[in-house]
């Protein structure tokens, strides 16, 4: 089964993973640093990921979003 949508926390640790999404045709959200190129990537998330304060900032808002979006 493939999914509808990847989410890369890390674009330059996961290139691979990312190349693999694009390869199988799946949206990618994916965040990135300065340094990345978002040209590729369908959804991208522009920060700091590099700095832990910023990370855990990200993480909380994703995990927070999908514990609200979630209809059992």
């Amino acid at each position: 089964m493939i999914p509808d949508l990847i989410v890369i926390y890390d674009h330059s640790q996961n290139y691979y993973a990312f190349m693999e999404a694009k390869r199988l045709k799946i949206p990618t959200i994916s965040f990135l640093n300065a340094s990345d190129n978002p040209s590729d990537v369908d959804y991208p998330v522009l920060g700091n990921f590099s700095s832990l304060v910023a990370g855990d900032l990200f993480y909380y808002l994703i995990k927070k979003t999908l514990k609200e979006s979630v209809c059992f």
